[in-house]
């Protein structure tokens, strides 16, 4: 075991924030800001790009205080065979995260600690790397596809895959006891360890007072994808606010492809005058939508722990969500009202209690709860911690 309390982390991703996709994996990058406050960390991502005819991969790197990441772009695969198309793909992203890894290693030299976030795709990559420069290894895992409401934990050979991941690692954590208990169903094996997520109090602060008026202020913010975040459940439930004549305004902050149902169901019910689809907007902006809320809506069928609940929470905005995943493990009356997932009367209420309680709501006391366990001081002492714990094991 090393000594001392700080170590250098190669740190491989499934997913990660890109110049393509600026979001995808945001909770991951902000584990590793986090962990970087006083550790040395190498991120390592691979995602496919339309390159130039004479260019097969592209790495770019970016380093801010001890944090350096590297991202490995491979020309996107053209042909159609599936099979063909799927062999391929595999063969430059192996061969991209080989070119990352070796970056680091000529930059860096050996490594403390392999960190592996989320198992499908990248495990197999993690676990060759792991033998091959004989580093321990830790697993964060974040899929919700292994919670029974998702489903998507399937196939022979991803099962195989994760199980070998799983039982080679040092210890595994996860963001909520349900992901726990869902990975053990599936016979998942390890030492877990709970961790939370980060939320940047920078961007998500307090709110002063709570929004004034009559009118009443709802917030949604999602990939807006129907089977996750049951949009058109809240959408229902909009109409019905508006037939019972409560003056309300709800923005939608996302884009998808389901996007024009969604429009189209709110053209046809009148309720363009109460619901407001605002389209993508970064961090910075959707602070401002959260903070000018009454209370934030998440009304998915299956979450880990969203972060943007936590978040609104940063800014002292109360939430209303189903009792999916982490929620009920940390949102008590104290934080938002919980409703059985799906039940629209629920939400109908709970909605209606929040407009005439919103007052009794502490925003100081919201805020107070984010700095406490989720701030990136917490989180990067809890990884530190068990990096130590993961390297002393025999």
């Amino acid at each position: 075991m090393k000594s001392g309390s700080t170590y250098s982390v190669l740190f491989l991703a499934s997913w990660y924030p890109t110049r393509i996709k600026p979001t995808h994996g945001i909770f991951i990058q902000r584990h590793a800001e986090a962990i970087a406050l006083y550790n040395k960390v190498n991120v390592v991502y691979a995602a496919a790009d339309a390159l130039s005819n004479n260019e097969e991969y592209q790495l770019v790197e970016n380093t801010s205080g001890k944090l350096r990441t590297v991202i490995v772009y491979y020309k996107k695969v053209n042909a159609k065979l599936p099979l063909i198309k799927n062999v391929i793909r595999l063969n430059r992203v192996f061969k991209a995260y080989k070119k990352g890894i070796q970056h680091i290693s000529n930059q860096q030299g050996k490594q403390d600690i392999l960190h592996l976030n989320v198992v499908l795709p990248v495990g197999l990559i993690a676990l060759w790397i792991s033998r091959k420069l004989k580093l321990k290894y830790i697993v964060s895992e974040h899929w919700s596809g292994y919670l029974p409401e998702d489903g998507n934990y399937k196939g022979f050979f991803n099962k195989l895959i994760t199980q070998k991941v799983i039982s080679a690692a040092q210890l595994v954590t996860v963001v909520s006891q349900r992901m726990q208990q869902s990975m053990i169903a599936h016979r998942l094996q390890n030492k877990f360890e709970r961790i939370n997520y980060v939320i940047n109090t920078d961007i998500f602060y307090p709110k002063k007072n709570s929004p004034s008026g009559n009118k009443l202020k709802l917030i949604h913010v999602s990939s807006l994808v129907n089977r996750e975040k049951n949009i058109t459940g809240i959408l229902s439930v909009m109409k019905r606010l508006k037939e019972n004549g409560i003056d309300f305004q709800l923005n939608i902050v996302g884009t998808g492809r389901e996007i024009n149902e969604y429009i189209n169901y709110v053209k046809i019910n009148e309720l363009h005058k109460h619901v407001i689809f605002v389209g993508h907007k970064l961090p910075a902006e959707v602070a401002e939508y959260i903070r000018e809320a009454h209370a934030f809506i998440l009304f998915s069928y299956f979450e880990g722990m969203p972060n943007v609940l936590l978040e609104s929470l940063s800014c002292g905005t109360p939430v209303i969500s189903s009792k999916v995943g982490a929620v009920p493990e940390h949102i008590d009356h104290k934080l938002g009202i919980l409703v059985d997932v799906a039940n629209e009367d629920q939400l109908y209420d709970a909605i209606l209690n929040i407009k005439d309680s919103v007052l009794n709501y502490s925003i100081e006391e919201m805020n107070s709860f984010i700095q406490k366990n989720f701030s990136a001081a917490s989180v990067e002492k809890r990884f530190t911690t068990l990096y130590g714990k993961a390297l002393a094991i025999r």
